[in-house]
């Protein structure tokens, strides 16, 4: 009788251990790429703390699980459908939003900050504001120092100016939230094969574009610094609502 509750035990140990693994390796990540949550229509990439809360709920009513970037980096994936969010540049509207829609919804977001306006502009969080964030598991990216185009361009211009987008905005980061910093944003999406090749030789493990697209998983490691990402903006909602409805909707519906 042991024996055969045994064999029972180790075929439900083993068909949980397949389902996982072949969920894991049918995964979709939907990276989407948000700035401010200003009350007021300030521009194309805003949106109000109740549009934001929608966009939230229709994603969810959708099928899709949040992940952080923990889980992106450890490669858990458990379920098939994923979303992850990323704000980008550090606007201190963060807060119009954080504990009433994330957190309540139990998604920790990545915030991808370029350090020179941390504290020095009105708008913009302050170091201890960051901190709080990392201490209640927000994660953390670089998205330049000065925020400039991160490209050839610059590079011909002036190397100590590319470097300080890559390696000081690292630099300061790390040394500010006492954190490795691990991932990257292309300020305004730009890149050139020179910014994957400093990309690699900082010490970046991911970095993350604003070309349309999801990451399926398991995540080609050839493409690991050109993560696509869907830029929301008030323009590109319904598109990139309707492209995840599309996926959610099993093949034979």
């Amino acid at each position: 009788m042991r024996l055969v509750i045994a064999v029972i035990l180790t075929v439900f140990s083993l068909f949980g251990y397949v389902t996982a693994q072949t969920a894991q390796k049918s995964a979709k990540v939907f990276v989407l790429c948000y700035h401010t949550f200003h009350n007021e229509k300030k521009s194309q990439y805003n949106f109000t703390p109740d549009e934001f809360k929608q966009h939230i709920e229709s994603i969810k009513a959708l099928g899709y699980h949040f992940i952080s970037m923990d889980d992106f980096l450890a490669g858990k994936f458990d379920y098939p459908l994923n979303v992850m969010i990323t704000i980008d540049d550090g606007n201190a509207t963060i807060k119009n939003i954080y504990n009433s829609v994330l957190k309540k919804n139990g998604i920790m977001p990545v915030f991808f900050i370029y350090p020179n306006i941390i504290g020095k502009k009105d708008y913009a969080l302050k170091f201890d504001e960051l901190v709080w964030f990392k201490n209640d598991g927000v994660s953390f990216g670089a998205h330049g120092y000065f925020h400039e185009y991160v490209n050839q361009k610059l590079y011909d211009l002036s190397v100590q100016r590319f470097k300080d987008e890559i390696y000081k905005a690292k630099d300061v980061l790390e040394q500010k939230l006492s954190i490795p910093i691990k991932v990257y944003a292309y300020p305004f999406g730009l890149y050139s094969p020179i910014t994957i090749q400093h990309m690699i030789i900082a010490g970046y493990k991911y970095a993350f574009t604003i070309n349309w697209g999801y990451v399926q998983t398991p995540i080609d490691q050839t493409k690991k610094y050109e993560i696509p990402r869907y830029l929301v903006e008030t323009s590109s909602w319904k598109s990139i609502y309707e492209t995840l409805k599309k996926h959610a909707v099993p093949k034979n519906k």
